[in-house]
């Protein structure tokens, strides 16, 4: 989504105008919140439906996501629908307020840290939540034969079903609870419980290892209904976030103007000559082709902050140990090329070699060019 950066004109005529319109959003905005809140307050308990939940909400009643360096997403209801069936899906239908309010702040904390504001949280949660991801269905990659539905725990026949479940849910078919938590967040009006919070994981995910050994790390924040909560601190250390960095604004309402971390994009130049290797790029999605070869990867941690060049070129290597990169079945070094570089990210083509998803499986490291 394309950052628009609005300028006030001086004029009376202009001013005048503006605070007009600014009077009939901010009391737009106060009643779709107030409608919201009473909502939030009474799903739990309430029996009847409430004909305020039976409908998926219009563009105009939602808010924005805003980030403290300026930048900012208008929330659609596609977003929401997808949050909701997040919210439902990952806590099977069963969850509670905080759980809810927690899986919703933590997909905005991990939008932030991405940098792509052309990625909808639409997007973000079908790619982050593997109760709704279509990788993670009967034909998607990762459970597509019948050898990984046998192996992995995740490919299971019930968990395949509950998936394309999730993924048909009408918005009126969620639960009451995960509708009510995703519209209040959604215009605004949702505390955010622990700034900083990018991400979580169930009890059980890291096999041989207890999830209480993870809970003492201090990159987790805490258990929530069985979920553990965590911080990052790799590329963009989220541990000293405050309740400004991320914001959800109501229906209408502008971001903050106060930009606390904003940063101008330097001129790096080129990185065909004058350059050296940054080796913390970790490789976080990619766009397939019909053919299943994949043509573009998105990655974390190496952005322009890193001193990432526009047309820095790179490689994937083959593991964490030794200093080989993947090859195709011919031999050719896979190789990419950035296509754009955002300030802790970027995204690239891949243009030497035949990469599959299924040639990235334990291997996510990249290795890229970057100035001196």
């Amino acid at each position: 989504m394309k950052t628009t950066t609005m300028k006030m004109k001086t004029t009376t005529k202009s001013t005048t105008v503006l605070k007009k319109k600014k009077k009939k959003k901010t009391k737009t905005m106060t009643i779709a919140l107030t409608v919201a809140c009473a909502l939030w307050a009474t799903t739990s308990t309430a029996r009847a439906s409430d004909p305020r939940l039976e409908r998926l909400p219009a563009a105009e009643e939602l808010g924005r996501i805003c980030f403290d360096d300026g930048g900012e997403l208008q929330l659609t209801p596609d977003d929401v629908l997808w949050m909701a069936r997040m919210v439902h899906g990952e806590t099977r239908g069963r969850p509670s307020r905080e759980d809810a309010s927690h899986m919703l702040w933590a997909l905005a904390g991990r939008r932030y840290t991405r940098k792509r504001l052309r990625e909808s949280m639409a997007a973000l949660a079908q790619a982050y939540s593997q109760p709704i991801s279509p990788r993670w269905l009967r034909d998607g990659d990762k459970c597509d034969s019948e050898a990984e539905r046998e192996r992995k725990r995740g490919c299971q026949e019930h968990r395949l079903r509950l998936r394309a479940e999730y993924r048909a849910m009408a918005w009126q078919d969620i639960d009451k609870l995960a509708r009510a938590t995703t519209l209040v967040w959604a215009q605004g009006n949702l505390p955010n419980p622990q700034p900083g919070i990018v991400g979580w994981y169930e009890p059980g995910t890291w096999r041989g290892i207890d999830t209480r050994t993870h809970y003492e790390r201090p990159t987790l924040h805490d258990y929530v209904d069985g979920n553990a909560y965590y911080f990052r601190t790799h590329g963009v250390d989220t541990r000293a976030w405050t309740a400004t960095t991320v914001t959800v604004v109501g229906p209408g309402a502008l971001c903050p103007d106060h930009v606390a971390n904003w940063a101008p994009k330097p001129k790096l130049g080129s990185c065909e000559d004058d350059f050296t290797y940054h080796k913390s790029g970790t490789i976080r999605s990619w766009t397939t082709r019909d053919d299943g070869t994949i043509s573009e990867l998105e990655f974390e941690g190496a952005g322009w902050r890193d001193r990432v060049c526009d047309d820095s070129k790179g490689m994937i290597y083959a593991d964490d140990t030794s200093r080989a990169f993947v090859e195709d079945e011919d031999g050719q070094k896979i190789r990419f090329e950035m296509i754009e570089v955002d300030e802790h990210g970027s995204r690239a083509r891949v243009f030497a070699g035949r990469l599959t998803p299924s040639m990235l499986e334990g291997r996510r490291r990249v290795v890229t060019r970057a100035k001196r």
